[in-house]
């Protein structure tokens, strides 16, 4: 085994998990459930596996655009998409550290991550270090940002009662998804990098508001952010002109009594 390739591919998914763990400004989630989703992410591609040969027969890879496009919404998106929101919902949904909207962006990333770590191992092994940096700045980043994309409607279904937001996270995950898939390999080799761009690009835009509104409903904020010291009322001594407490009956400098 190649040690280089095989930190080539590794880097980008310890970066990424690094990352996305420390947005949580106000309460830090315990390692040991992000550990636990990474796992479960992980895992469920070996079912992810079965299930996309099954879907390409139904569904195969064809140079007919549209039979193209199919294949890798039903065949490749949606399993993949859905074996992260499986491994959100089996890791950590039922816990009550999944408590915040907050949570479910990292947790969903993390499960991104969970399924990125050995596929893109197995691409870096197999074809070599070049697709290993394109990949890292594309394709692993893809599937952490459509994992939190995942997680973050998870979050609004379990905690604000939202009924099938979870459904409609999957489904914008799935969109972002075939479309970076289906751009790469349906168009030219210029526009097809150009669409991945984009979409991945959009997935940070939608993080990053999304991180935004998590932060500002946060239940913890308050706890963990130190009020600012509320200002004292001052007022000018009548004899000296020091400035003192409003509620200081006699000057600290001079001693005078005020009115």
């Amino acid at each position: 085994m190649d040690i280089e390739l095989v930190v080539i591919a590794i880097a980008p998914i310890m970066f990424l998990a690094w990352f996305i763990y420390t947005r949580d400004r106000y309460e830090r989630e315990p390692r040991r459930l992000i550990v636990k989703t990474f796992v479960a992410g992980a895992t469920l591609i070996v079912p992810v596996i079965f299930a996309e040969l099954i879907g390409g027969v139904f569904f195969p890879a064809s140079t007919n655009p549209f039979t193209l496009f199919l294949h890798f919404l039903l065949a490749v998106a949606l399993v993949e998409e859905a074996s992260k929101y499986v491994a959100v919902r089996i890791s950590v949904y039922g816990s009550r550290e999944f408590n915040e909207l907050m949570d479910g962006l990292v947790y969903g990333a993390i499960a991104g991550l969970g399924f990125a770590a050995p596929e893109n191992l197995l691409y870096v092994l197999s074809r070599g270090a070049a697709l290993g940096i394109i990949r890292a700045v594309l394709s692993v980043p893809g599937h952490v940002l459509w994992g939190s994309i995942i997680g973050y409607y998870l979050a609004q279904q379990k905690i604000k009662a939202a009924k099938g937001a979870g459904l409609t996270g999957l489904s914008l995950a799935v969109i972002l998804h075939t479309t970076f898939d289906f751009g790469l390999v349906a168009t030219g080799t210029l526009l097809g990098i150009v669409i991945a761009v984009l979409v991945v690009a959009a997935g940070w835009v939608i993080f990053f508001r999304f991180r935004k509104t998590a932060l500002a409903l946060s239940p913890f904020r308050f706890g963990a952010e130190s009020p600012p010291p509320a200002l004292m009322a001052t007022k000018y001594c009548i004899q000296c002109g020091a400035l003192i407490l409003a509620d200081d009956k006699f000057c600290r400098s001079c001693g005078a009594q005020q009115q």
